[in-house]
């Protein structure tokens, strides 16, 4: 759910007398990405390929950069279909998105706390 390597590596990047790197970054992850799933959400609804791939992909960069990597994966499983135009299989796909994130979620969350 998340690589901790990665998160050592932004802590290594801390400076002294510095607000926590990680705890701003996983701030920002936090506020973001519900608002890309909830665009997600909206582009399945209105059957938006377009969309879904754009929200997808912001998605799946910001994951990636906090070492959630199998949110990432499904973020850009789901951009690609975007991109293709055949999002018949995305709606399952949001359904692992969603568990996915609350794990990844929770797993953050307990790393600043």
């Amino acid at each position: 759910m998340i690589d901790r390597s990665i998160l050592q590596e932004l802590r290594e990047l801390q400076e002294v007398g510095e607000p926590d790197i990680v705890a701003e970054l996983v701030d920002l992850f936090l506020e973001s990405a519900p608002e890309s799933i909830q665009m997600i959400r909206e582009s399945l609804e209105k059957g938006d390929a377009d969309l879904l791939a754009k929200a997808a992909h912001s998605l799946k960069s910001s994951s990636a950069a906090l070492g959630a990597f199998g949110l990432s994966s499904i973020s850009r499983e789901m951009e690609m279909r975007g991109r293709s135009g055949d999002i018949s299989e995305a709606p399952d796909m949001f359904n692992r998105l969603r568990s996915e994130f609350q794990q990844v979620e929770d797993a953050l969350k307990a790393e600043i706390e």
